[in-house]
């Protein structure tokens, strides 16, 4: 019973809401929220992230990454992921399009996972910020480190 009566409720309210009478200063003293019909603008990322690597477990690399000289781990305003390029290569590259991976990451800490014939071979890697339209900022120092 009560399924059905919220079903016919909530029909009856977005009936209501949507009829032509009821304004949006109607709907603000009724305590809904009005959508808004301007799009708010989105700025690009201007920073680079710091990324800290942890390699104290075996074929593991925990990753922890935030804005270059925060002190807290937290993304950025208007930053909605991270995106991360890595690759396992011999010798530095010398720009990030060489990285063959990219992962987007969405919270703090990332891990990447290898087998175990990878073990002591040395993984590159480099982040940047997207914003919520996607739109990236600058990418960060390539860094790297061993494989546990």
């Amino acid at each position: 019973m009560r399924v059905t009566t919220e079903r016919a409720l909530r029909a009856f309210i977005n009936r209501f809401l949507r009829w032509p009478p009821v304004s949006d200063f109607d709907r603000d003293k009724m305590g809904i929220r009005n959508w808004d019909t301007i799009r708010t603008p989105q700025p690009v990322p201007s920073t680079f992230p710091e990324i800290e690597t942890n390699t104290s477990t075996i074929r593991i690399l925990s990753q922890r990454i935030r804005e270059h000289g925060s002190q807290n781990w937290a993304k950025p305003d208007h930053v909605h992921s991270i995106e991360l390029a890595w690759g396992i290569k011999d010798e530095r590259p010398t720009h990030v399009g060489e990285l063959p991976h990219l992962e987007t990451i969405t919270a703090n800490p990332f891990e990447l996972h290898f087998e175990e014939e990878e073990r002591g071979k040395r993984v590159f890697f480099s982040a940047r910020f997207l914003n919520n339209t996607a739109q990236p900022g600058p990418w960060s120092d390539i860094e790297s480190a061993f494989i546990p």
